[in-house]
């Protein structure tokens, strides 16, 4: 079976209520990464393959998660840990590494009993998603160099819809995207107004499934925005190119220094 689902999720740590100090600070976006959870689990995915910006980074490559299990925790207050295992689907990695051109490099190791530790950036999305689906689904996880082009993060996009095109699974792919990141004078990067102009602006492209606007857009400008997204997003666009689908956009808030967005795809 082919690519059948998409999804841009975010990861701020605070939608997992149990690692929330306040859980209603981040309750628009929880909800609508349970509505993605479960449009997620109607679509019977068998593997899913989520793309992180916080993952094992390389310059010039893209990352492959080729270990047999993959796994992570996250701590909260009050001493929660919040975290789960996965099998991974080497048998996609192997695909998806299996490329004369583009650069992609598999992550693994000689020893079974070790597993690929997952990121923030890919773990919590797998929380809305992958954990809560009562099949077996495996993983794969990307992740992304940003100083790659952007006409080889679109080519390592549309490689992975051709690989899902080609399996029996059904496959997922996740871009798991943090926007926005100046749009608290307390926050870590300060504030500057490009953080409001960017979100706003990737906002209206989700909506209108216009991703490929993405591609005029200034180093400069999104520099200036402190933006988490770009790349991930600039590979989900180009796996859209092979497989187009309808869009459904959920949720947009800035409720701390950082802008969250969720959004679904369904193959037409």
């Amino acid at each position: 079976m082919p690519l059948v689902f998409a999804a841009i999720m975010p990861h701020g740590g605070e939608i997992i209520p149990e690692l929330a100090e306040d859980p209603l600070l981040m309750a628009h976006t929880r909800a609508g990464m349970m509505a993605i959870g479960s449009e997620f689990t109607a679509a019977g995915i068998d593997t899913v393959i989520v793309i992180t910006p916080h993952g094992h980074i390389y310059q010039d490559v893209i990352t492959v998660s080729y270990c047999k299990t993959a796994t992570g925790a996250l701590d909260g207050p009050r001493g929660v840990r919040i975290g789960a295992s996965f099998n991974v689907d080497t048998d996609l990695a192997n695909a998806l590494l299996n490329h004369p051109t583009l650069p992609m490099v598999g992550l693994t190791t000689d020893d079974d009993t070790l597993a690929f530790p997952l990121d923030w950036g890919a773990l919590i999305p797998l929380l809305f998603t992958a954990d809560t689906n009562e099949s077996a689904c495996k993983v794969v996880v990307l992740a992304e160099d940003r100083g790659l082009s952007r006409d080889v993060l679109v080519a390592a996009g549309k490689h992975i819809a051709q690989m899902a095109e080609a399996s029996e699974k059904r496959i997922a792919l996740i871009a798991s995207c943090d926007l926005g990141h100046a749009h608290d004078a307390d926050g870590p990067y300060g504030y500057h107004p490009a953080s409001k102009v960017h979100d706003d602006s990737f906002v209206q492209l989700v909506a209108d499934n216009r991703l490929e606007a993405l591609l005029e857009w200034d180093e400069a400008f999104l520099e200036e925005a402190k933006v988490d997204a770009y790349w991930q997003t600039l590979m989900l666009y180009g796996a859209l190119t092979v497989v187009p689908m309808s869009v459904s956009f959920h949720t947009y808030e800035a409720p701390t220094y950082f802008g969250m967005l969720t959004a679904s795809y369904l193959r037409l």
